[in-house]
Formats: structure tokens, sequence, C-alpha cells
């Protein structure tokens, strides 16, 4: 069982208040879409929670079996808008680097590895070299990147921006993969972008919308 909790996030940049008093508390496994139009704050929520930025004000507490974790950075994974991949290095290179980073050797030796390369499709794609892949393909590589170590919680900020509908449905099943493994997803979006596509998530899915900072 992880949870993860958020009290009272506060974020104020140059005197502007982005988001005002957050609160949330996820239990896995779950997945929480967080909507709203851009500037609401979303890709800055997701951040914070990343350990990317530091709040203003509040506190992040991450529980994975009962035992608060101090260091969040080895159970998080994050997606950022834009691939944090290098294009002079081949899919294949690009994972067994950052799995290098994670203490991870003979990448596919590893199962779920191997799962999450598959679920995105990327193994016909190992021996390419990034640059010369389209945006949805390099984004494909990044979400195996994020994924690469197995996190416990793992965020996305606009994942099915720039996919198509193949693309978004192997998410889907991906997302579907992850919650079995107990996982926590928080995912954003813009206003009314996706919910049909996580109609088959229902059972697991929470959906929040930020208006002004605030989290309803």
């Amino acid at each position: 069982m992880k949870k993860l909790v958020l009290r009272n996030i506060s974020k104020e940049f140059l005197g502007k208040l982005v988001l005002n008093n957050v609160n949330l508390e996820i239990d896995s496994p779950r997945i929480v879409l967080i909507k709203g139009p851009n500037g609401s704050g979303k890709t800055t929520l997701i951040r914070i929670i990343a350990g990317l930025i530091q709040p203003s004000n509040g506190k992040i507490e991450i529980y994975v079996d009962g035992k608060k974790v101090l260091d969040r950075r080895r159970i998080v994974g994050y997606v950022s808008h834009y691939p944090l991949i290098y294009d002079e290095l081949s899919v294949k290179e690009n994972i067994d680097f950052f799995a290098g980073l994670n203490g991870l050797k003979n990448t596919m030796g590893y199962e779920f590895i191997k799962s999450i390369i598959s679920s995105l499709g990327l193994i016909k794609y190992l021996d390419s070299m990034t640059g010369n892949l389209s945006y949805e393909w390099k984004k494909r590589v990044d979400i195996a990147r994020a994924l690469i170590h197995n996190p416990e919680i793992i965020l996305l900020d606009e994942p099915f921006t720039g996919l198509d509908e193949v693309g978004r449905q192997s998410l889907i099943q991906l997302f579907n993969e992850l919650l079995h493994r107990d996982k926590i997803i928080i995912l954003t979006s813009p206003i009314g972008d996706i919910d049909k596509d996580l109609e088959i998530l229902s059972r697991f899915l929470d959906k929040k919308e930020l208006r002004e900072g605030s989290l309803v």
C-alpha cells in the first residue's frame, strides 16, 4: 500500500499565487486526473510533487507499506511536456543510460522493463536513433525512461498530447497494468480532453480540477 498526502500546498511566483492551499490524499492503486486550462497551475503542482520545485507553504508526505519515505526521488517517475531523453542515442541506449542512473544493468533482463517497452510499442524501435523519431515516439521513449526504475508514484504532465488514437490506447493499457501493480498515477489534462479515454479505468479513477489555484 502506498499513500501520497498533500497538505496545504501553496506556491507563489513573483507575488502571484499560483497554488492556494491544495490538499489531496491518494491511496494505491489509484489514478487521479487533474484538469484545468493552461495557466491553472497543473504543471507547477506536478513539479512540486516530483520534488523539482519547492512549495511556498505546505508539505508532501509519502508512505510505502506504512513507512514514511524521506527521499522521494527513487519512488517517483516524472514525465514532462518535453521529452527528457537524448536524441544522439538510440532508444535502447537511452533506456540503458537511465536504467544505469538507477543502478540497473542488463536492462532487458528485467521483466518489468520488458513489459513497459512492449506496452509502449517500442520493441521495433530499440535500435533506432531517438533523434530520428517523431514527437509521438519520442514521448513513448520518455514515458519508458520515467518508468524504468519501477516507481511507486507516476506523474505525467499532459501525457496524451501529441499521441494518435493507437498511442492513446497503448497508454491507457499501460496505466491499467500499472494500477494492477498497486501504483499511484497522477496525470494532468486540459478541460474535457481525455475523459472518454479513461472510462475503462473508472473503478480506479478520481477526477479533480484546478480553479484559481485550488483543487476542486
